[in-house]
């Protein structure tokens, strides 16, 4: 039998546990530079997704005519912006399209998606003859025909936006936009129409406001 006390057998003391290290008062932690730079280049994305998106739906998106609904240039013409409504704004010109049902007017707690199918009427005057809306759906549209497109837009408590319906104006042309409007409506409340374009998704852009044989482009 082994002797317990035997030299073989005595194992070496272990070695003390190392003891917490104690920031002293004053001493910073210092931390990792990534945890600064991510923010700022999340943030940084972010800014520049929409104008990223926009510049590619005007360089291949498909252009489309709207027709707007009269205006009020002295209303219209407010600030910096310029505020439009269509044609296919009213849940009224809406209803009596293809597709429409109870899904259009049903109150809803959230925006619901809701796209048009607009149509091209070929025209070589100027300005441009405004698309004609042939159909909605609250999904986009499969199956559509070469001169067709699908707008896309929101609708919720019975007011439907497209993203199109604020276009900025240079300070030093909105006194001349606003007499344009005015002059031109007198004879032709129609005359005004927008050119967008509007991406695979169905997303739009303004690009080109008409008035008259007129357009104003920023």
């Amino acid at each position: 039998m082994t002797d317990p006390t035997s030299p073989s057998t005595v194992h070496p003391p272990s070695p003390p546990p190392h003891p917490p290290k104690v920031h002293q008062q004053g001493e910073e932690r210092s931390i990792p530079p990534w945890r600064f730079f991510i923010p700022l280049v999340l943030q940084g994305f972010l800014v520049l997704l929409i104008p990223v998106q926009n510049a590619y739906t005007v360089t291949f998106g498909r252009t489309v005519i709207l027709q707007t609904v009269p205006v009020d240039p002295y209303d219209v013409l407010r600030g910096y912006y310029q505020v439009l409504s269509y044609d296919i704004s009213m849940v009224e010109q809406l209803q009596k399209l293809p597709g429409a049902g109870s899904w259009l007017t049903t109150p809803r707690p959230k925006p619901t998606n809701i796209y048009v199918i607009l149509e091209e009427v070929p025209t070589s005057i100027q300005p441009p003859y405004p698309w004609k809306p042939i159909a909605i759906s609250p999904s986009y549209p499969v199956n559509l025909a070469f001169n067709q497109v699908a707008l896309a837009g929101f609708i919720q408590d019975g007011q439907v936006t497209y993203g199109v319906e604020q276009y900025y104006i240079p300070a030093d042309q909105r006194d001349e936009i606003n007499k344009t409007i005015n002059d031109t409506q007198q004879r032709n409340f129609q005359a005004l129409v927008m050119e967008v374009k509007v991406d695979g998704r169905g997303k739009g852009v303004p690009i080109r406001l008409w008035i008259g044989d007129r357009y104003y482009q920023f």
